[in-house]
């Protein structure tokens, strides 16, 4: 059964009624691999009394730092953090996917499961690329929006052809304009959101509907959304 997760700059933002959070490194004032063990408590212990998961961390440091990400997967792990999204800028290109997959068995064996999010700025990570480094502890975030602004139909040219739709973890929820990606209410653009969400629950798609405030307006999203999927 999917579920709704919702991506946030601070834990004082409201959240709509969704308890699956989405976080950046350095939202807490530093970052993760930094906090000591009495910190990271406090976070835990403020997550539990809020009821709030956090279900997808970004992170953004440079490969070769292990001792930073033992670190930061340390205290993931202690906070129960389900999937943590890696900043493709941090892997750079695939001359660092061996580096990379050793990134990925470290969070593995922390139980964590690695996400990359394909994006324009970072035109080597593709479906393809993606293959290279995939195992059973990765997965995928798809976004329509960011092949929107590279020509690319999200569901006629990319997602329906794509073989490892089943690692799709994360479905953006957000709608633009073809070219300029410029954003629109939900199924007024040109991101085929309906087609994406058809064709992953169609798969039973178990995963998480991201929420972003990408139009400024979110209860007007959210609203928008479920009668989308009503109709399905």
């Amino acid at each position: 059964m999917y579920k709704y997760s919702i991506a946030l700059h601070s834990l004082n933002e409201e959240t709509y009624g969704i308890d699956n959070l989405e976080l950046y490194d350095g939202v807490f004032g530093k970052k993760l691999c930094d906090f000591n063990g009495a910190e990271t408590e406090d976070l835990r212990n403020l997550l539990i009394a809020q009821r709030q998961r956090i279900v997808l961390y970004t992170v953004n440091m440079p490969l070769t730092d292990k001792q930073a990400y033992v670190a930061f997967f340390r205290r993931a792990h202690l906070l129960n953090i389900e999937n943590v999204k890696l900043s493709l800028s941090a892997v750079q290109n695939r001359e660092n996917f061996d580096a990379l997959r050793e990134i990925i068995d470290l969070a593995r064996g922390m139980g964590i499961r690695m996400l990359f999010e394909m994006e324009p700025d970072y035109p080597f990570f593709d479906f393809a690329a993606y293959k290279e480094v995939r195992s059973a502890a990765t997965g995928l975030i798809f976004s329509p929006m960011s092949f929107l602004t590279q020509d690319l139909m999200p569901f006629l040219r990319v997602l329906y052809n794509c073989k490892v739709k089943d690692d799709i973890v994360f479905l953006r929820i957000d709608d633009g304009l073809m070219h300029t990606g410029e954003p629109t209410p939900i199924e007024e653009g040109n991101a085929e959101v309906k087609e994406c969400v058809s064709n992953l629950l169609a798969r039973s798609f178990a995963g998480y509907f991201s929420i972003t405030d990408y139009n400024g307006d979110i209860p007007d999203l959210l609203s928008r959304f479920a009668k989308m999927l009503s109709k399905l």
